[in-house]
């Protein structure tokens, strides 16, 4: 329960103008910056992974941190 209320702190929110979406965006207990899209408070999409996968190098998807928040 402690890590969820931790990864809940770390969480930013967009709203539109009207309200009726919000852009949800957060790191998972791995790392992983993860998004997910409501409207009208209903879930469009679910948490969803995000991250860049290059050739030939490691991929840029977990193991994040949060270094700021203002």
């Amino acid at each position: 329960i402690l890590l969820l209320i931790i990864n809940v702190s770390y969480a930013q929110v967009l709203y539109s103008p009207n309200q009726q979406i919000k852009l949800n965006f957060s790191l998972n207990s791995n790392g992983e910056p993860v998004y997910e899209l409501s409207y009208k408070k209903k879930s469009v999409i679910k948490p969803s992974k995000l991250g860049i996968d290059l050739n030939a190098a490691s991929g840029l998807s977990d193991q994040f941190t949060i270094a700021k928040i203002d």
